[in-house]
């Protein structure tokens, strides 16, 4: 764990002294959150480019060595600046006392951060693998994609494990970190921990210092990120009408999470719960976005073609660390290019560059889209609302705006065009996310959403703080729109502070391991569809037909595939055919196949052709001749 710490200490040092040498940082706390964003970048695509030509083991190794030598380099060339900064002075009482809250809530905040994404991420107790929240389900996935590249050779085929021979159109980078970190000791609950963590980090550093750029407050800025952690529609409305008896309030929000529930028709759920701890890439992609919009809209409001050259170099990294941010970064750039007027040939050439260096990146993306069953973009107007006529549909989104959504709109009345040019992206975006879907799961637009609700969020924080400024009635009502923004969303985290179930005991562990040791690194299992089936998501092979919710998410035809499985598990006329056709040779054998398909299944027609066969427990997985 202290070797995988290092190249994240490493890097980040390296990225900070980069954005302090091109002059793009304002001050230290701008560079430090620069420099994680880089950071996020770098050890993201380096070991993925030393894999490619080494293997991940040396590839990690070599990637390590660089950020090393770059920090070290990247630090003595900066060391007269880091003596002459203003922030190493002792400031006077008031601005000490302001400084101290700031790391206070910053301290809270990464606490949180600490616990969740440990209990969130593959948190080892009991000899076994918990999992919190929607975790539980999209872990198990993100582990998969991870140990194909660490033990299934997937750095020669790149494609989903879950779903044999579809290519991996999935922007993977922050799940082969995960790999990556396995040589460094960091073990596999370690490496997903620490990767998280530091991306809900920068999250936080980036988030404020892109509010406090825009709005020109502090105080806005660590409000903004505040009300977008904590933010959410009006679910506690329905905690208050759907009480449940006999409960204490305690109780009834551990019962049920009233910030994503999708029961009463909330699904703009909220960003913490729903996406910084569930989320991989997005958690990923966000911060980097924010670096990139922060350096973006300063490039085109001071026509500067510095800064929208580094932009540029963190937008070209987005597409394979998470899709969802790019597009909301080139969003940005092409309406940041009309309103502020930034047509000049250098910053024009700054901005195309992303789109140049990105095609590689897009079209193994659209390599995938191109054999997609389903449509990924379509237009479907209200998003998850249901049909009705027009008070439906303002109940839905006022339900899922909550305060925050008409108290941004408002914002935008009392804000400067200066505020009005950088948000306008982001309401458009929200605009596009709620007639167009982006995805075959309609749910999935939150994640572009997100950044809309992250600026609603400063917006909103702007004007609470101008209200607190006249008098105890405006503090009084600052309060209450402020609890009424949190409420949904605090409910939400509360419930999943001890939310936590079991994904893997001991037996499954170590039927993964035997798994492991009995098959090839290229072999192709035939398994049931359980998400955390042991042989799927901890043995790194591949499967021939996995968790049926990942597949439909990502476009693939499910149905053909579907009745195949069944037929040789059943042992039927063309069982033995299909198994030829598919090249199957290992079949796992356990509890989620006997619930799965129950009578119908035929163990005894895999044990006449078996050559072989290693059992853990209930499990068994036989080698066919």
């Amino acid at each position: 764990m202290l070797i995988a710490t290092l190249f994240f200490v490493a890097s980040w040092t390296a990225a900070a002294s980069l954005a302090a040498r091109l002059r793009v940082a304002r001050d230290f706390v701008e560079m430090l959150a620069l420099g994680m964003a880089g950071a996020l970048v770098l050890v993201c695509w380096l070991p993925f480019l030393g894999g490619l030509f080494l293997g991940v083991k040396a590839g990690a190794f070599a990637a390590l060595g660089v950020v090393c030598v770059a920090a070290a380099w990247g630090a003595w060339r900066q060391r007269a600046a880091l003596k002459t900064l203003d922030e190493w002075r002792l400031p006077r009482r008031g601005e000490l006392i302001r400084r101290c809250v700031l790391l206070g809530l910053l301290a809270v905040g990464l606490a949180y951060f600490a616990k969740m994404q440990w209990t969130h991420g593959l948190e080892p107790r009991d000899g076994g693998i918990h999992a919190a929240g929607a975790a539980w389900e999209d872990q198990p996935g993100h582990t998969a994609i991870a140990l194909s590249f660490l033990y299934g050779e997937n750095l020669t085929r790149f494609e989903y494990p879950w779903f044999a021979g579809w290519p991996l159109g999935y922007p993977f980078l922050s799940d082969y970190l995960t790999a990556a970190l396995q040589p460094f000791g960091a073990g596999l609950s370690g490496a997903v921990w620490l990767g998280m963590f530091f991306a809900s980090a920068a999250f936080l550093l980036t988030g404020y210092c892109l509010a406090r750029e825009w709005f020109g407050s502090r105080a806005v800025a660590a409000l903004g990120v505040a009300l977008a952690l904590l933010g959410g529609g009006l679910g506690f409305v329905n905690l208050l009408t759907h009480f449940p008896a006999g409960k204490s309030l305690l109780e009834a929000i551990r019962q049920r999470d009233y910030g994503n529930d999708f029961d009463h028709g909330i699904n703009l759920h909220n960003l913490t719960t729903s996406i910084l701890l569930v989320m991989r890439s997005s958690t990923f992609g966000m911060p980097v976005a924010f670096a990139a919009l922060l350096l973006l809209g300063r490039a085109a409001e001071r026509k500067c073609a510095r800064h929208a050259l580094a932009a540029s170099a963190l937008t070209t990294a987005l597409p394979m660390i998470h899709m969802h941010s790019f597009l909301m970064v080139g969003l940005a750039a092409g309406i940041w290019v009309i309103v502020w007027r930034s047509w000049q040939p250098r910053i024009l050439l700054a901005w195309l560059l992303p789109l140049v260096l990105a095609v590689p990146q897009i079209l193994r993306t659209q390599q995938q889209l191109a054999q997609s069953s389903h449509s990924f973009i379509r237009v479907q107007a209200g998003w998850m609302s249901p049909q009705g006529d027009w008070w439906v549909q303002v109940k839905y989104w006022l339900m899922n705006g909550g305060v925050l959504l008409p108290l941004s709109v408002v914002a935008l009345v009392f804000m400067t065009a200066r505020i009005r040019k950088f948000t306008a992206p982001f309401f458009v975006m929200f605009l596009l996310c709620a007639f167009v879907v982006f995805q075959p799961n309609d749910f999935d637009n939150i994640k572009l959403f997100a950044f809309s609700v992250c600026v609603f969020a400063m917006l909103g924080a702007a004007i609470l703080v101008r209200v607190s400024e006249l008098g105890w009635f405006g503090k009084a009502a600052a309060v209450l729109a402020g609890s009424a923004i949190c409420a949904s969303g605090a409910f939400s985290m509360i419930h999943e502070w001890n939310s936590s179930w079991r994904i893997a005991g001991p037996g499954e562990i170590e039927f993964a391991e035997k798994v492991r040791a009995f098959t090839p690194p290229d072999a192709l299992l035939l398994t049931g569809q359980q998400p955390t089936h042991p042989a799927f998501f901890l043995s790194g092979r591949r499967v021939f037909l996995g968790f049926h919710n990942w597949i439909g998410q990502h476009g693939m035809p499910i149905d053909p595939r579907r009745e195949e499985v069944r037929e040789m598990f059943r042992g039927g006329p063309r069982a033995g055919d299909l198994l030829k056709e598919n090249a199957i040779r290992h079949v796992v054998i356990g509890p989620p196949e006997r619930e799965e398909f129950g009578v119908e299944l035929n163990e005894a027609f895999f044990k006449e052709r078996a050559e072989d066969s290693v059992s853990v427990g209930s499990y068994t997985v036989y080698r066919l001749r």
